[in-house]
C-alpha cells in the first residue's frame, strides 16, 4: 500500500509539472512591429556596421533588445526573434557602431583596437541620443537614423 501511495504521489507531480510546461508553451508569443530604415553619416549612407536597439527600461516587462546588421546601402532591418521581424512594444535607446576595418585575429591578441568611423556620442547607451518608441496599435515603421559629426 505504501509503494502504490509513493507511485501515485510521483505521477501527479510528473503529470503537474508536464501541465503546467505544456501551459507555457501555449502562449502567444509577442508580435514585434517591423522596423526599418537608413543609417546615414553626414547625409551618406552607412556602407556597413550594427545598429542596436536597447530596452530604456530594464526589469519585468521591458522590451527585448534587437540589432541589425547594416547593409553596403545603409538599409536595416530590425531583428528580435527571426530576421527582420523588428521591435516589440516600448521605449528604446539606439546605439549604432561602426569600424574602419576589420582586425585578425592576431591584432587583436596583440592588442589593436579598432577606429570607429561614426562620432562616439553614437556608440555607447550612456551618451546616444537616438531613441524611438513603439507603440502598441503601431503599424510597420520606417526609421532613418541620421549620424552627424558637427
Amino acid at each position: 500500500m505504501m509503494c502504490i501511495s509513493r507511485v501515485l504521489i510521483k505521477a501527479s507531480l510528473l503529470y503537474g509539472w508536464i501541465m503546467a510546461c505544456a501551459g507555457c508553451s501555449l502562449e502567444t508569443p509577442p508580435k514585434p512591429v517591423p522596423v526599418s530604415g537608413v543609417v546615414m553619416l553626414n547625409g551618406k549612407p552607412l556602407t556597413k556596421g550594427m545598429i542596436s536597439f536597447v530596452p530604456a527600461a530594464a526589469g519585468e516587462g521591458a522590451s527585448r533588445p534587437s540589432t541589425a546588421m547594416i547593409q553596403p546601402d545603409g538599409t536595416y532591418k530590425a531583428t528580435s526573434f527571426k530576421e527582420g521581424d523588428g521591435l516589440l512594444v516600448g521605449s528604446y535607446k539606439i546605439v549604432v557602431t561602426s569600424d574602419a576595418q576589420s582586425l585578425t585575429a592576431e591584432e587583436i591578441a596583440a592588442g589593436k583596437k579598432t577606429v570607429s568611423t561614426i562620432p562616439k556620442a553614437y556608440t555607447s547607451l550612456t551618451t546616444t541620443p537616438l531613441s524611438l518608441e513603439i507603440a502598441a496599435d503601431a503599424t510597420p515603421i520606417e526609421h532613418d537614423v541620421d549620424l552627424s559629426d558637427k
